[in-house]
């Protein structure tokens, strides 16, 4: 796949339409977000991913406009599909001239786009939504040389986990996979293990734990003889060996066999279709134990004049002391602003941390090298919770939908470069006088140019 048309070469004007910019309003806050986000730039950032010669990609302002619009607003990626044909500001957005009857993509070529993307480059998109609100007056310098940094927790979208359901649904997936690679078993325990996780459910329902557990270890044997049946079979199918997604598939069944009550929670597995899912504990009354991964999230201190942003949402696997994260988070909130950290600020739960420049670093309830002036600051550590708030709940952080342990990072990537837009269309709109009398003046002052030269 080659690389797509710049957005330049979709200048060209047509004799029977009328382009999108002769009838919306000039003044619009997405129109005025649209004309001052550097796409070019991001254009050249996704360019290393296409070759120089064969059939023309989809334009990378078209996907990239596509999922901006899905996480400002908060839909899904069917819905974002569907509005796009009857919203004339969204197809501007998106780099189209003239307005479109039909999307040249479907749903699934958003979820490609962001697997080939990866979350390296959007942490570049993360730092371009910093520099888009730095450029519109939002967002700037002094406001992020004091920070707050905290940690959440990503939940997965899955069932809640038992240890029963991740047995059976690895009877019931090995042997659909057995049967894709042509393997004749003698039998797959499909039917029996179903009727054995209906009892089983029955047996917990009413609290006959000792019949539950005989239940579970009689699943479990079916699960360790179907994984023998299965090399039996390859054996007899004369097959050099297995596709690597089936033999990962055999791993990860060896080690749900093999986990029992003693086993850490670091190593267990919470769900068969997505393993990296971590057991994290956050001491909260409501939900004393959530199942995805844990997110770092930092924001300035003081809001600017487009209120508090994103400055970076990392997600962390493994469930790792938050004092152990700092150090990475600090350097790359450099990175991604430029700006050198004059102070920290963060909970007791960073106590022990490994960033070398102490002296900056301020932990709730510290009284040693306190003065009045941080004290006061101390009591706005808080205001990173309701950005938490609202980056999960109004920006798809809730529940991550996207596979493995990639699609844990974008999903959180994603989440906060929609938050940092959304704050921009808030600044754009309730300053929409300012920018519509500001783009007369330059208006004025390039004709003025042009008639003196």
């Amino acid at each position: 796949m080659s690389k797509p048309d710049k957005t330049s070469n979709y200048t060209q004007g047509h004799l029977f339409l009328t382009p999108i910019k002769n009838f919306i309003k000039t003044n619009h806050q997405l129109k005025i977000l649209a004309d001052k986000i550097d796409w070019e730039k991001i254009e050249n950032l996704c360019a290393v991913f296409y070759a120089e010669n064969g059939r023309k990609a989809i334009p990378t302002r078209l996907m990239v406009g596509l999922h901006l619009l899905q996480y400002i607003h908060n839909i899904s990626e069917e819905k974002v599909c569907s509005m796009w044909l009857e919203n004339p500001y969204w197809q501007y957005f998106c780099g189209e001239n003239h307005f479109q009857h039909e999307l040249a993509i479907d749903r699934s070529s958003m979820s490609r786009w962001k697997k080939r993307i990866g979350s390296e480059k959007l942490e570049e998109l993360l730092q371009i939504s910093l520099a888009t609100a730095h450029s519109v007056g939002a967002l700037d310098a002094k406001d992020v040389e004091k920070i707050v940094v905290d940690t959440t927790v990503q939940e997965k979208m899955i069932r809640h986990p038992s240890e029963i359901q991740v047995v059976f649904d690895a009877i019931i997936d090995l042997g659909e996979q057995a049967k894709k690679e042509g393997l004749k078993l003698k039998e797959n325990f499909r039917i029996s293990a179903k009727a054995l996780y209906f009892k089983a459910s029955g047996y917990l329902r009413a609290k006959q734990m000792n019949r539950f557990r005989k239940v579970l270890k009689k699943m479990k044997w079916m699960l360790c003889k179907l994984t023998k049946r299965i090399e039996y079979g390859r054996i007899a199918s004369n097959k050099a060996g297995l596709s690597e997604r089936f033999n990962t598939k055999i791993m990860l069944a060896n080690r749900v066999i093999s986990q029992t009550k003693e086993t850490p929670a670091k190593e267990r597995i919470y769900s068969w279709y997505a393993p990296e899912v971590e057991c994290i504990a956050k001491g909260k009354a409501r939900s004393p134990y959530e199942f995805g991964c844990k997110v770092s999230i930092a924001t300035n201190m003081h809001p600017g004049k487009g209120g508090h942003f994103i400055l970076i949402a990392k997600a962390m696997h493994g469930n790792p002391f938050d004092g152990h994260t700092l150090k990475a988070t600090i350097e790359n909130i450099e990175k991604q602003t430029g700006v050198t950290a004059e102070r920290v600020y963060v909970d007791r739960g960073y106590k022990g941390h490994d960033y070398e420049r102490k002296s900056i670093v301020f932990t709730s309830g510290q009284k040693r090298g306190v003065t009045n002036k941080i004290r006061q600051e101390l009591k706005r550590r808080s205001v990173v919770e309701p950005i938490i708030g609202h980056v999960k709940h109004d920006h798809r952080m809730n529940k991550c939908r996207l596979k493995g342990q990639e699609g844990d990072k974008c999903n959180a990537i994603l989440a906060a470069i929609g938050l940092n837009f959304k704050q921009i269309l808030n600044f754009i709109r309730d300053n929409i006088l300012a920018y519509f009398y500001l783009h007369i003046f330059c208006s004025f002052c390039r004709n003025l140019a042009k008639t003196s030269s």
